[in-house]
């Protein structure tokens, strides 16, 4: 886990809303959101993106650790200050405006996705308590 501070940029993808106990239950939709996203080919769908990197961005939390949050998958977009509802998207897909601020950052394994984000998933809880209890 390394903290960075990464400027402002636009990211297109596939969002949904979830909560950490719906993610650890069979019914979480984490999982199916990257079969799908990978099972699809979405990425590939996403114009102007600025580079071949796939983004997992947790967001928009409406409280602590146990409430709602939006989960969105997709890739870095530019598009012009002039137009600043941003690209045309495929259905399905929105276009989220990701603040200029500090970000935890994780590296994640490689492997099958599902393993791969539930493990990664894990890491972040046992360091946000350990960061929790500083």
């Amino acid at each position: 886990m390394r903290f960075s501070e990464l400027d402002a940029f636009a990211l297109a993808g596939v969002e949904i809303r979830t909560t950490n106990a719906a993610e650890m239950t069979a019914g979480g939709r984490i999982p199916g959101q990257w079969e799908r996203f990978v099972k699809e080919g979405l990425a590939a769908t996403i114009p102007h993106r600025v580079d071949d990197r796939i983004l997992a961005v947790y967001t928009d939390y409406a409280g602590d650790e146990n409430s709602e949050y939006s989960f969105v998958l997709g890739a870095r977009v530019s598009f012009e200050p002039e137009f600043p509802e941003g690209p045309e998207l495929p259905a399905g897909m929105t276009l989220r405006r990701i603040s200029s601020v500090k970000y935890w950052v994780m590296a994640s394994g490689r492997g099958l996705v599902w393993q791969v984000v539930l493990a990664a998933c894990q890491r972040h809880s046992a360091s946000a308590a350990e960061l929790g209890r500083r």
